[in-house]
């Protein structure tokens, strides 16, 4: 878990990243620090909550800290991560009075760039919220999971659908959360069905959870079977193909529009490039009305989710 005293999901300011690299670095510094008005306000709010965790009772407690900086982006490449975390570093010690310690700190600032995004988090955990005793095989994060698990809005009595559900991370976080609901994984693999399925009985899911090996591109579902959909997208990376998602996303899209209700919602996630071409797919599906879209960073990988709403076509159609 993190507390955010900057956190821009837009673009960094118009102009950075074409500036020479000292001039760039001071601007970046600038924006994390709270020399800008938006991250201003944050700092304090930041540390007071970073202070409360910790458990300390004087704000003015000597902090020894130490700043980590990692970049995803080529066009940021002209701004090495080390050259970053010691400006932001001086920085701090400068307004903070804070003491920098490499090897022995109380607080860790990191820090995270790229082409579109400037992150900085105050960790207040010292084991990752991801941890879970209950999975066996993991997949995508459990915290992340959850998060966007509860953008969809889950109700009693629906029908929950990740179609490509690999080990079932979406599946386990939204079941033990909202078991109230049904819910169905499907993925092509085999061996991923069964690592979903060793997943869902560690977590004691099954009566709420069914898997079965399907097509994502063929679901065995009638249609408007579901009420919510969550998937993670193959990237083109692990999985999957840049090339193959050419053909992929546009036939998956047009499936989970068929067999997802009227008025239902999906959320989709895929990595920063991919998002571009999905979100070309979209134009040509208007089925579904892309409601919200924001990135996140989960490690050196900028995603991107869509949040999608099931409409009615125009000529009363899919």
């Amino acid at each position: 878990m993190f507390i955010c005293p900057y956190h821009n999901l837009d673009r960094l300011p118009a102009g950075i990243l074409g500036e020479p690299k000292e001039a760039a670095i001071a601007r970046v510094t600038a924006l994390a620090c709270g020399m800008h008005q938006e991250a201003l306000a944050a700092w304090p709010e930041a540390l007071a909550a970073w202070f409360c965790c910790k458990g300390y009772t004087e704000l003015g407690k000597a902090i020894r800290f130490r700043v980590t900086c990692n970049r995803s982006s080529k066009a940021t490449k002209f701004m090495p991560s080390p050259d970053i975390a010691c400006a932001i570093g001086d920085a701090l010690n400068i307004r903070e009075g804070w003491t920098v310690n490499l090897t022995d700190f109380d607080l860790a600032v990191q820090v995270r760039i790229s082409a579109e995004l400037l992150y900085v988090g105050l960790p207040l955990c010292t084991q990752r919220l991801s941890n879970r005793d209950y999975i066996v095989s993991e997949g995508l994060r459990a915290n992340v999971a959850w998060g966007l698990a509860s953008m969809v809005d889950i109700c009693p009595g629906d029908v929950v659908l990740d179609p490509m559900c690999g080990r079932g991370a979406f599946l386990v976080e939204a079941a033990a959360a909202w078991p109230e609901a049904d819910y169905i994984g499907c993925d092509m693999a085999k061996g991923q069905v069964t690592r979903s399925s060793h997943n869902v009985n560690e977590a004691t899911l099954r009566p709420r959870v069914d898997l079965m090996q399907a097509d994502a591109t063929a679901l065995p579902l009638r249609c408007g079977a579901v009420d919510k959909i969550l998937c993670d997208l193959p990237f083109g990376q692990n999985h999957g193909t840049a090339k193959g998602n050419e053909t992929l996303y546009p036939a998956a899209l047009a499936e989970f529009a068929r067999v997802c209700k009227v008025g239902g919602t999906a959320l989709v996630l895929t990595n920063l490039k991919m998002s571009r071409m999905l979100r070309r797919c979209l134009v040509r599906l208007p089925v579904w009305q892309e409601t919200a879209s924001s990135q996140v960073p989960l490690g050196t990988t900028i995603s991107v989710y869509f949040k999608l709403l099931r409409v009615e076509s125009a000529d009363g159609g899919m």
